[in-house]
């Protein structure tokens, strides 16, 4: 991001390069992952379905808390590839024949709170309140902000610890009913509190976790991004500031100030998976 590394996806900014990698090992304190990664039976099919898409099946972890499959720092729910990936009227099944990811429906998106738990850092409360604040301004059919009553929530933003976890963070897709991936989580073991990691960074990171909730993968990875005009994952692999979705994120021209730095990659997707076109 920017002035320093975060291991996650790299976002170049101009002129500092802070890079949060996200690449990680699923084995975890909190996550609890069979040691020898025993996938149960009602995940096989999810599994197949992300293989075919060019995913590695020895890439992913089986997580019996989340009842979901890990890869790098998003959680694959089971049942996921027989998931309704569509609104009511069908919109969304259409456009997603091509697309490996079930989007939240536009009746949702508009009105999405998260509730902070209990012991989540306080420092990344108001970089949380703006990463909501952007999503929130790039389309009129996406509203994210803050409830304080728990059960109203659609997002549970929490953490854990495990310093054998390279991810920063981890967030959890939509299960395909329509409704945003309900929980993200930062890992407490990696440096989030480095004084070099400002508020900037923080915030980019959770841009980019809330952008997996919304049913984003990564755009330089295998299937990220199939809409015409985003670019391919080849171009995402050059381009460190083609997308907040790289799994490897610079903070580039992100403030919390209110500016905004969405790529032209990041306006494509995002306005054709939200109906703006």
């Amino acid at each position: 991001m920017y002035k320093h590394k975060f291991t996650f996806s790299k976002f170049l900014t101009i002129p500092f390069t802070l890079t949060f990698l996200i690449f990680m090992s699923c084995e975890k304190e909190d996550f609890e992952t069979s040691s020898e990664n025993e996938i149960p039976v009602e995940a096989q099919a999810t599994l197949e379905y992300f293989d075919a898409l060019g995913y590695s099946k020895e890439d992913f972890k089986y997580d019996a808390e989340t009842e979901s499959l890990f890869f790098e720092d998003f959680a694959v729910p089971v049942g996921y590839e027989n998931s309704p990936k569509a609104d009511g009227n069908g919109e969304i099944q259409a456009k997603n024949q091509n697309y490996p990811s079930a989007f939240v429906n536009y009746n949702q998106s508009r009105n999405i709170e998260y509730y902070i738990e209990r012991g989540f850092p306080s420092n990344q409360i108001n970089p949380m309140a703006w990463a909501a604040y952007h999503w929130s301004r790039v389309s009129p059919n996406i509203n994210i902000r803050r409830t304080y009553t728990r059960s109203r929530a659609d997002i549970y933003i929490g953490y854990y610890r495990d310093s054998r976890d390279v991810a920063w963070a981890r967030a959890g897709l939509p299960t395909g009913n329509g409704y945003v991936g309900n929980w993200l989580r930062l890992n407490l073991a990696r440096g989030h509190n480095n004084p070099d990691h400002d508020a900037n960074d923080k915030m980019a990171l959770l841009m980019h976790e809330l952008g997996h909730n919304l049913g984003f993968l990564h755009s330089d990875q295998t299937a990220g991004y199939n809409i015409p005009g985003t670019g391919n994952a080849a171009f995402h692999a050059r381009n460190t500031c083609g997308s907040i979705m790289r799994s490897s994120v610079f903070t580039c021209g992100w403030r919390t100030s209110g500016r905004s730095a969405w790529s032209p990659s990041d306006w494509r997707a995002i306005g054709w998976a939200y109906k703006l076109y």
